[in-house]
């Protein structure tokens, strides 16, 4: 059976994958009982936590694997890419590859902030209007990356609605990718 690189990595998980056989461009078997070996590289966009593993033969083709302590040292909330290449003597080919998103463990020190960018740009902008409200002297706003002075209280409303706007696009995505549904009422009329 074909176990899969994962498309989503938690630091301090072990990561088992299988990788089946494969074929040369020339149509030649390509197999760990005919004494091909595998190497798989991870790396992302910043130097940490880059890796090499070696798989080893399982049935006809590799079963590699990398520990929870390589793991925890992957870059959180980063994309990594991985190939893994087979070589016999001096030839090589890459018979897979393939990137995945690294999560925050959660059982690691700090706080993890899950909310997407949008997410966090609507809490901020809610603030901002909370502070205008109470008649506060806030003279600045931070709002997701931008620093903003003295947004009147109409543009940060209009703001507040775009990112609505945007939240709820995010959500209904999420709920149709975990198959909850969009959330949206669908009516038929039979006659």
């Amino acid at each position: 059976m074909v176990y899969p690189f994962p498309d989503q990595v938690r630091q301090g998980d072990t990561i088992i994958w299988r990788q089946p056989e494969s074929v040369t461009p020339l149509g030649d078997p390509i197999r760990s009982t005919l004494g091909w070996t595998l190497l798989t590289d991870v790396r992302f966009p910043v130097a940490a936590g880059a890796t090499q593993t070696s798989g080893t033969g399982y049935e006809t083709g590799w079963e590699s694997t990398i520990t929870a302590a390589i793991t925890s040292l992957f870059p959180s909330d980063q994309r990594g890419s991985w190939q893994s290449v087979a070589s016999l003597g001096s030839v090589s080919y890459t018979i897979g590859s393939g990137s995945f998103d690294v999560l925050a463990s959660l059982s690691a020190a700090g706080a993890v902030d899950s909310r997407s960018p949008a997410r966090k740009a609507l809490d901020d902008c809610q603030a901002a209007i909370r502070a205008v409200l109470s008649g506060g002297g806030v003279q600045e706003y931070r709002i997701g990356t931008r620093n903003v002075k003295r947004y009147t209280l109409a543009e940060l409303t209009s703001l507040e609605s775009q990112l609505k706007a945007e939240v709820a696009r995010e959500e209904e995505a999420e709920n149709i990718a975990a198959g909850r549904g969009s959330g949206r009422a669908l009516y038929a009329r039979f006659t």
